[in-house]
């Protein structure tokens, strides 16, 4: 028989906390089953869903066993987004070891944290047990959880960090409190924290930071756009001694930064209909916003209620990130947006539908109230939903993509040109599989690459003097990225040997879905062919191969 102390424990605990305690248990079911989805589909080896988080694997483990931070032990390389994500695993690295579940468990931890902070603020706000219960599964669904617990990367710790954030600084700023000096030390901290998980976290600071100006709060309007910077620019500093810029190469290479005054565009990720699909995902929320903004004002008269307030500051955020960042990428880059939007229309909706309670007003003027409502939170919901489900649907997919094509090239380099010079611009899996002295056509973790392509000069002649310069041996690239001029002008240097290709027949989450790997120096030739026939049979049988290396002598 139980205790019966510790039986009622347990029911006044279930009783309480339900929601979050049924949100949890879902969001754990469902890594679980595609954990196993991911394995079999990998023949037992567990394969990250996109490639950047080797980046990140790579930079942990050089800081902890060489004291570089740079995605080879060779080398200093300013390529991350992300500061705090990689020395959180190097931490990882020195208590436990290294290994290649560490980011996928410390996900869970923090989907875990954003579900409850979710749940603790939508009951601060009032919201009933069962809306409660709605809102953190249709969270789990679509924000998406699963996907960025797959990937590995630090956006759910972004979402933790960012909801409580906005959520703080609306109290802070709500009602009479507004008058008050001296914001919570969490407001302070988290302005700090949130640049160090991702620069996207700049933009919710400053949108606290309008507000607080708003409020005549000069301390806090000021003072957290300051401590906010300090973060970034401490590591520029550090970047600008080791000789590279002041913002990561990644940063300078894919947000939208300006380089001049005429260079800007007003929506610069639109240019074509993909574009125009993932940026759906976040004008249909922030138009729902904007809808529940004009409910809100109408009836209040006032923004200084915190519901209006975490909509004021989502808005402003989620315009800035459209403007100067990026979206996509398996949904990651604008998750705690999406997010952040989610929470903000659950607690803005409800706090609406507060206000109304014992007022009176006319039949017509209720009636297009509750269409506008229900228009503003039906749009997102059509919107994600579709999200939600081809992120879940597709993670096992993404990630023996991935398997298929990084990771066996990591293999690769590591069996046949580990510590030798490579030439490639898929830096993830190979740099922390393979450790050669990379040169990064992409430029994420090579200088010279990333200083040529933003000037625009990057041609197969400086590719050609880069490679020879830095006796590189051999190249593994995507021919498609070099010929159609994403990547540089002219193509691949001709005096290149190209020797083989593998070919992905199913590819969704990877740039490419052939890749070829080249004798860079031409006295490697034979070599790179031998070793291409001995890792041949390593492949898994659903890979094209073709190029000489396939051809009989």
């Amino acid at each position: 028989m139980g205790n019966p102390d510790e039986d009622k424990l347990l029911k006044t605990a279930w009783t309480r906390h339900w929601p979050l305690v049924v949100a949890l248990g879902v969001l754990c079911t469902l890594v679980a089953g595609v954990f196993v989805l991911c394995l079999r589909a990998d023949g037992g080896r567990f394969v990250y869903a996109i490639d950047d988080i080797y980046i990140a694997m790579a930079v942990a483990r050089n800081f902890t066993a060489h004291g570089v931070w740079g995605v080879t032990p060779y080398e200093f390389s300013s390529c991350e987004s992300t500061f705090l994500w990689p020395l959180l695993l190097a931490l990882s690295c020195a208590l436990g070891g290294t290994s290649e579940l560490a980011p996928l468990l410390l996900n869970v931890v923090f989907a875990g944290a954003t579900l409850l902070v979710v749940y603790v603020i939508l009951g601060k706000m009032g919201l009933p047990q069962g809306l409660q219960a709605a809102a953190l599964l249709g969270f789990v669904f679509l924000a998406p959880l699963p996907a960025m617990v797959f990937i590995g990367m630090e956006h759910t710790l972004q979402m933790a960090s960012s909801i409580l954030f906005v959520y703080l600084v609306a109290r802070e700023l709500a009602g009479e409190k507004g008058a008050q000096a001296g914001a919570s030390p969490w407001v302070w901290v988290l302005a700090v924290v949130l640049p160090l998980i991702r620069y996207e976290g700049l933009f919710l600071v400053f949108a606290a930071c309008l507000l607080f100006l708003a409020r005549k709060r000069w301390v806090e309007a000021f003072g957290l756009g300051v401590v906010a910077a300090v973060p970034p620019l401490i590591y520029g500093a550090i970047s600008a001694y080791h000789g590279w810029y002041w913002l990561p190469n990644s940063v300078c290479l894919k947000a939208n930064l300006p380089h001049g005054v005429g260079n800007m565009r007003i929506l610069p990720f639109m240019g074509n209909w993909d574009g125009w699909m993932v940026a759906t995902d976040v004008w249909a929320p922030v138009l729902s916003l904007l809808m529940l903004l004009v409910l809100l004002l109408y009836r209040q008269r006032t923004i200084w209620r915190e519901g209006t307030i975490m909509l004021v500051m989502v808005i402003v955020t989620a315009g800035l990130h459209l403007r100067f960042a990026r979206l996509g990428w398996f949904f990651r880059y604008e998750a705690y947006v999406i997010a952040l939007s989610l929470v903000v229309l659950a607690a803005g909706a409800f706090q609406y539908l507060s206000d109304r309670r014992g007022r009176t007003s006319g039949r017509g003027e209720t009636a297009l109230a509750g269409v506008w409502l229900g228009y503003s939170l039906l749009l997102p919901l059509a919107v994600l939903g579709s999200r939600g489900y081809i992120s879940l649907s597709h993670i096992p997919q993404a990630s023996h993509n991935i398997y298929e094509q990084q990771y066996q090239m990591g293999l690769f380099v590591r069996q046949f040109y580990r510590g030798a010079s490579v030439a490639a611009n898929d830096i993830g899996a190979l740099s922390y599989l393979g450790e050669p002295r990379l040169e990064d056509l992409w430029g994420l973790a090579s200088l010279d690459v990333a200083r040529l392509r933003m000037e625009g000069e990057f041609t197969s002649q400086q590719i050609d003097k880069i490679t020879r310069s830095k006796g590189t041996k051999i190249a593994i690239v995507f021919d498609a990225l070099f010929n159609d001029g994403r990547v540089t002008s002219g193509g691949l240097p001709a005096q290149w040997i190209r020797v083989g290709s593998w070919r992905l027949f199913d590819n969704y989450i990877c740039a490419e879905d052939t890749v070829s790997f080249y004798a860079v120096d031409r006295s490697e030739e034979r070599a790179l062919i031998a070793h291409l026939r001995q890792f041949a049979s390593r492949l898994p049988p659903e890979i094209g191969q073709s190029g000489k290396y396939m051809q009989s002598d």
